[in-house]
């Protein structure tokens, strides 16, 4: 796969003095030219490592998925992370020096696709080139869709139909000029534009993408589906997952993996026929180290006998359980999206909307493939959707436990339901550090250079 890398000094803040010809003249260090043409801007998408990685994973940290010993978390040196871990309000302590990777990171994906969408629309479109031409658009919306989905998740509020209207969003850069200054949208304003961009990205792309590191119809299905899952509107994500899974339904059997090995999923090369779309989020080593990782005892330990995912996923002894069930069979965090994760959305949203048995049957065919073989899989005895809604959470909490931001996006999601409310805690050093439901940690907030250089209002923790 052709790449190319266009020299972009990307301001870390949405303010600069460099104007926008000049950073955009310079050239690419493997090509030594400035895209012009449709396969220069197709190069651009297919720079996997600005485009398909390290992507945010702030909530991961945050989560209750794992533990660090105290000995770890007193050696962390970066002081951020391990305010994160502590669910401290101020993370950064006041400091404009330390990382602020998981906010630029997914603005340089918007940037990028911004140069890409102007630029292909100085193209002109022919019956030659128009399914190319297409196909390079409709990629671009949907990364710029997909960065902008990651960052609601962790620097704004949970959508909520009654508040999104006046709480804050993301700035959204809809332009690739880093000259103009940027506001923070309205969380409605945010996953507005994370639609709008999807559903005209639905009508460009190819079914079947080259890659799977492309972006593809089923891809923008399932971003859909889960964006509608945040916004409660239950039909469109129960509409979208069932029109995602129409293409590809494959849910790999856990009996026919071998568990000696590391890792017991197929990596990468070998490809994984559960992924839709892959990418990996910024991992942090004393998060998934395999020497400092702790897996929850309370997670590892919800898993049944003849539950397959405790030796797919898991390493170790007790206590020194760690965590190796990554969709792309290493150590990367999975990123990406995936049909285990629909089957999932898929039950969930037919129980909310009243149906269900369905939704017991769609996770019962999720299960099985994750079952024992040689002992006939059945489900517990579910008569309510309250109860249903617990078991759904808890299998997706087993089924995803290191997907990303999604343990924090389920937490943060359920916490407004006062059924399904939790608080959680750590102990560091004999303190007890706690995180109750609905709490302004939820938000991370913005890193501080951020609020230096660009004056965009701060998230009150």
């Amino acid at each position: 796969m052709k790449t190319f890398t266009l020299i972009i000094f990307i301001s870390l803040t949405f303010v600069s003095c460099r104007k926008q010809d000049e950073w955009l003249d310079k050239k690419s260090s493997k090509s030594d030219v400035v895209p012009t043409t449709l396969d220069d801007y197709q190069a651009i998408l297919d720079n996997t490592e600005i485009m398909n990685t390290y992507y945010p994973s702030l909530g991961l940290v945050g989560s209750d998925n794992y533990l660090i010993t105290d000995a770890s978390w007193n050696g962390m040196r970066d002081i951020a992370v391990k305010n994160m871990y502590a669910w401290a309000k101020d993370i950064y302590e006041g400091s404009t020096t330390g990382s602020i990777w998981e906010w630029s990171k997914p603005y340089e994906i918007v940037e990028y696709s911004n140069v890409v969408l102007e630029g292909i629309d100085k193209i002109n479109i022919s019956d030659v080139n128009r399914a190319q031409w297409n196909n390079i658009k409709g990629s671009a919306l949907f990364y710029r869709a997909y960065a902008f989905y990651n960052l609601a998740q962790l620097f704004c509020k949970p959508f909520d139909p009654l508040t999104s209207d006046s709480d804050l969003g993301i700035p959204l850069r809809l332009n690739s000029d880093v000259n103009i200054k940027s506001t923070r949208a309205t969380v409605k304003q945010t996953y507005d534009q994370i639609i709008n961009d999807l559903l005209i990205a639905e009508s460009l792309l190819s079914e079947t993408p080259l890659y799977k590191t492309r972006p593809s119809i089923p891809a923008i299905k399932a971003l859909l589906a889960k964006s509608y899952l945040l916004m409660d509107d239950y039909e469109n994500a129960l509409k979208y997952a069932e029109m995602a899974l129409n293409y590809n339904n494959i849910l790999i059997d856990y009996n026919t993996l071998n568990t000696s090995t590391t890792y017991s999923l197929p990596n990468f090369k070998t490809g994984n026929p559960e992924v839709i779309f892959y990418a990996t989020a910024t991992s942090y080593s004393v998060v998934m180290s395999r020497a400092t990782q702790i897996v929850s005892p309370d997670l590892y330990n919800s898993y049944l006998g003849d539950d397959l995912r405790k030796k797919v996923f898991y390493r170790g002894t007790i206590p020194s359980i760690s965590f190796t069930g990554h969709q792309n069979g290493s150590n990367n965090v999975f990123a990406g999206l995936a049909n285990n994760e629909l089957f999932l959305l898929k039950a969930e949203c037919q129980i909310r909307l009243g149906n269900l048995n369905s939704g017991l049957g769609t996770l019962k065919d999720l299960l099985t493939k994750r079952w024992n073989k040689n002992i006939t899989f059945s489900l517990p005895t579910i008569t309510n959707e309250k109860d249903a809604l617990k078991f759904i959470l808890s299998e997706r909490r087993k089924e995803l436990p290191f997907t990303s931001n999604t343990r924090w996006e389920d937490l943060r999601r359920f916490n407004t339901d006062s059924r399904f409310a939790q608080t959680l805690t750590r102990t560091i050093n004999g303190e007890l550090y706690s995180l109750p439901p609905n709490d302004p940690r939820y938000v991370f907030p913005i890193p501080p250079l951020e609020i230096l250089k660009s004056n965009i209002e701060q998230n009150i923790r």
